[in-house]
């Protein structure tokens, strides 16, 4: 899957039982198609002929069509977004942004949920299910996110989770330009409290209903919860999916967060550990952990 519209995902389905084979090419690239077959087989030796579908993203351009009926002549192909003039292309990812965030609305109004993200630790028994559902890093290796349909009720039911198969009904979009609409939904519900002392402040994240936690994973937590406590080196304590403690690193708040997430036992059925993370400017890590 593709982490933005500015990444065109092409596929090149082959005969059955072969499968396929795909490559990512710059959306905007005039000859995204060729240099998507020339990756996908770079590995794989894979004659043209056996070539019985090609989709891309993005419509090909004038010069990849001709390159289309040339090389793969039988194949069936289709593409999901029409191509913009030369001139178009951000307001074309502008529609397409906007048609990811129908597709969601419409599944939210049937489903009566929203669509929030969900973290998950590595280590976690849970985790194996990530295999069937369709997740991000956040701490590569450590820390993953989904995505779920939560009650909009807030009613104590487990979330329902995002599935690859739901990810394909839905289109496959970019998954970032999921994550993103459901970063909207989680931050609507946010609340903040500020505890004061001399050597900095502790902020305390929860969220009516659920899932407080997830917040770390929204595009802009680190700038905004920087420019709140003066300092851009963030601990932030998830003693459980549902509420977070963050302060900056120079503060005295330390040892209360990370006593506050080891003493918490976990919850067999959440997908996060009680974990302290050390957000940076550059990146995150994992810097304790409650396994059991």
């Amino acid at each position: 899957m593709s982490e933005d519209f500015t990444v065109n995902v092409v596929v090149f389905r082959l005969r059955a039982p072969a499968g396929a084979v795909f490559a990512s090419t710059p959306t905007r690239d005039d000859a995204a198609i060729r240099r998507a077959w020339r990756s996908a087989t770079r590995h794989r030796r894979v004659d043209p002929t056996e070539v019985v579908a090609v989709h891309s993203e993005w419509e090909p351009s004038s010069a990849d069509k001709d390159y289309l009926a040339t090389t793969f002549p039988a194949a069936h192909c289709t593409h999901r977004f029409p191509r913009p003039t030369a001139e178009g292309w951000d307001q074309a990812f502008a529609r397409a942004r906007h048609a990811v965030a129908e597709v969601v609305r419409l599944r939210a109004a049937d489903r009566g949920a929203e669509l929030l993200p969900l973290l998950w630790s590595r280590s976690a028994p849970a985790s194996a299910a990530l295999s069937r559902l369709p997740h991000a890093p956040l701490v590569p290796g450590r820390v993953a996110v989904s995505l779920a349909w939560l009650d909009w009720a807030g009613a104590p039911a487990a979330p329902d989770h995002v599935t690859t198969d739901d990810y394909d009904e839905m289109g496959a979009p970019p998954f970032a330009e999921l994550l993103a609409t459901a970063g909207r939904n989680l931050t609507q519900g946010l609340r903040v409290d500020t505890q004061h002392s001399d050597h900095g402040d502790l902020l305390t994240l929860t969220r009516q209903p659920r899932l407080a936690a997830s917040a770390v994973a929204v595009e802009g937590f680190h700038a905004r919860m920087a420019r709140r406590l003066a300092d851009d080196r963030l601990v932030v304590g998830l003693p459980t999916p549902d509420y977070l403690l963050i302060a900056g690193a120079r503060s005295d708040w330390l040892d209360l967060i990370r006593e506050e997430v080891l003493t918490t036992t976990p919850r067999a059925a959440d997908p996060l550990l009680p974990t302290v993370l050390l957000v940076e400017p550059t990146g995150i890590r994992v810097v304790a952990e409650r396994i059991g």
